[in-house]
């Protein structure tokens, strides 16, 4: 029990109602993410084809404005990590422009071994500044170093934007150098692991801002996952 009294806004994101309302609900969870400042999303379908509805993953953050995609792996107990890797690792990549902003298209006979795909992609200062940022700050909170992945050796002019700001980065900060399984939909199989650590993410997060007993909610919800799943391990259930 977390003792936190909360007030949820639901919107209901399934493939079918974002159809029903032509992505209207995806505006209307944006509007209440931005004047909350938090938001938990489940895991939601994206379509196949230009001319449906598209990803809400995408519209939510064209609206926000986010820019930053973070993806933090922990270590579960009674779970040996692969690799003898015990520390947690975060993935800080772009949330916006380069191939989310792409534009693509095909010439030559379709199917012929000459056919060509192309693609032109961009990126702003602001938004590598943003991840760059973002990635330091990330490492000093958690004690970590920064590894970026810029291909700058051999694309100078356009990864090359990205290793200016991480090398900018670097110097302020000296001490610290997906997707959708639509197989899964409806049949109650999907690991709620990850979104019940979210919400412990939130309201760490929103504990860090100053709203009160958020801290304690968050650690009530990591620690009795993480117990539950040791217990688990440690007394499995028989097989059926």
């Amino acid at each position: 029990m977390v003792r936190l009294e909360l007030e949820l806004e639901r919107f209901d994101l399934s493939l079918a109602h974002r159809r029903a309302t032509d992505n209207e609900v995806v505006a209307d969870a944006a509007r209440a993410m931005r004047e909350s400042g938090f938001g938990i999303k489940a895991a939601t379908v994206t379509p196949e084809g230009k001319d449906d509805v598209g990803s809400p993953n995408r519209l939510l953050r064209e609206q926000l404005d986010g820019k930053v995609i973070v993806r933090t792996g922990r270590r579960i107990p009674g779970i040996t990590p692969l690799g003898g890797t015990y520390h947690p690792i975060s993935v800080v990549r772009m949330a916006v422009e380069d191939a989310y902003g792409a534009t693509e298209w095909r010439e030559g006979t379709a199917g012929a071994p000459d056919e060509r795909a192309y693609r032109t992609e961009h990126i702003t200062r602001s938004t590598c500044r943003a991840v760059s940022e973002y990635a330091f700050r990330q490492a000093r909170k958690m004690g970590g170093k920064v590894y970026g992945g810029p291909k700058w050796t051999v694309s100078p002019v356009y990864e090359g934007l990205l290793k200016d700001e991480m090398d900018a980065a670097a110097g302020r900060y000296p001490d610290a150098p997906h997707g959708t399984a639509p197989t899964l939909l409806g049949k109650d199989v999907a690991n709620p692991m990850a979104m019940l650590l979210s919400a412990a993410a939130v309201l760490h997060y929103a504990a860090a801002a100053g709203f009160i007993g958020c801290e304690r909610a968050s650690r009530a919800i990591y620690e009795s996952v993480l117990e539950a799943t040791r217990r688990r391990r440690a007394h499995p259930r028989p097989r059926r």
